[in-house]
């Protein structure tokens, strides 16, 4: 009796530890550790940036008398030749003056239209409350993008807005009284702005930047072409000790066109006569370049000389800027080196493992780098998915 039970209390534990060792071995085999990486979506570009210098043929506008100036034009704007491109006050409270004069009469001029306006019959409340929200939206991008000139216009478009709004929805009777305030102060402001000394016109037709740096009368489009390394890197590092003219009121671009000088490390892909896009750091915009001469020095290192026929305020920003010179981008699954593998086919690809599965997936390569590979981002299941687990380790009866 006593051998029958000992039997039976053997045989049940027997039993569980059978069930526990099965139990193991499966939570082992879909819980053992592997050592993967997640598929994932990269970009590689390979651009190119240095500090440039900016070339064009310029001329220097001078004044030696006393006085403020105020510009009349923003840089990079079109004068011709006679314009006034800046008048000569006594002080700073002349100046202020005139720009109060100026908002002043701006107001006067909106609340004068909107009364014309708001007369018009077909004119909803709702219709303007929808053009004030987009302004409003094209205002922040502005201001986003730094284009301060278009964030005062959509503030100047909402104010004008709001005063129509005000009289279409009753808020106001009409802006009468408010109009006669502002024409009295307009009135007293201009008694208390003294005339100009002097206004600076434009000796010929060109395009106005308002400073000067000292580099106009040595730099030029034809003279930079024989500038040396170190005479570029000196222009960069400031070290040539240019004076800045005393009497520069500012200087006239002959054109559009600019030479951009760069020492950069030599590089192969970069050849005469290519065209390019270049990025500034202080702009969003992308600029068309042509690569006009590369001087390959033999230390490692070339000059490149670049035309450049676009203008805007960013470009004549300053005489020396960041510039980025854009070369292909590459977007795909970023798969590293030590995880490609070929199937019985010869076919290229990586092992992923697939719920408890490894299964093999073909790569198509469309950017190497040094220690992994871009593949096509598709939807084909046969090929590498984004977010597949890629297997790093060596497959039983897989090919390396």
């Amino acid at each position: 009796m006593r051998s029958s039970t000992t039997i039976k209390v053997m045989t049940i534990l027997l039993s569980l530890f059978s069930v526990i060792m099965v139990a193991y071995q499966v939570y082992f085999h879909f819980n053992e550790k592997r050592d993967t990486v997640e598929a994932e979506i990269y970009t590689y570009n390979d651009n190119i940036t240095a500090q440039a210098v900016f070339v064009r043929d310029e001329t220097v506008i001078t004044y030696s008398g006393d006085g403020v100036l105020d510009y009349n034009y923003s840089d990079s704007n079109k004068v011709s030749v006679g314009n006034v491109i800046a008048s000569v006050y006594g002080d700073e409270a002349d100046i202020a003056n005139v720009k109060k004069a100026q908002a002043l009469s701006a107001r006067i001029s909106e609340l004068e239209r909107a009364q014309q306006l708001s007369s018009t019959d077909h004119i909803q409340p709702e219709s303007l409350k929808a053009q004030i929200d987009e302004k409003y939206k094209l205002m922040m991008s502005a201001c986003v993008d730094g284009d301060y000139e278009q964030v005062e216009k959509y503030r100047s478009d909402i104010s004008q807005i709001l005063s129509i709004y005000g009289i279409v929805t009753k808020s106001v009777n009409n802006y009468d009284s408010e109009i006669a305030k502002l024409k009295s102060e307009l009135e007293t402001v201009r008694k208390s702005t003294h005339s100009p000394i002097k206004e600076i016109t434009a000796p010929e037709t060109g395009y106005f930047v308002s400073y000067a740096d000292g580099y106009e009368a040595l730099l030029s489009k034809d003279k930079c072409v024989n500038m040396t390394k170190e005479d570029i890197e000196n222009v960069i590092n400031g070290t040539d000790s240019v004076p800045k003219p005393s009497d520069a009121a500012g200087k006239l671009l002959k054109d559009y066109s600019c030479k951009i000088l760069m020492v950069i490390r030599s590089d192969e892909r970069i050849s005469e006569g290519m065209e390019l896009d270049a990025m500034l750091s202080a702009a969003k915009e992308t600029y068309k370049v042509t690569v006009s001469s590369v001087k390959d020095l033999g230390d490692g290192t070339s000059i490149v000389i670049l035309d450049c026929d676009s203008l805007d305020e960013y470009l004549v920003s300053e005489r020396v800027q960041r510039i980025e010179l854009v070369f292909e981008e590459y977007t795909g699954l970023k798969v590293p080196r030590e995880a490609i593998r070929f199937n019985d086919q010869k076919e290229k690809g990586v092992y992923v493992i697939l719920g408890q599965d490894v299964q093999f997936k073909k790569i198509d390569i469309i950017y190497e780098g040094d220690d992994y590979v871009l593949s096509k981002n598709t939807s084909d299941e046969d090929h590498l998915l984004l977010y597949d687990q890629i297997l790093l380790e060596a497959v039983k009866g897989g090919t390396e």
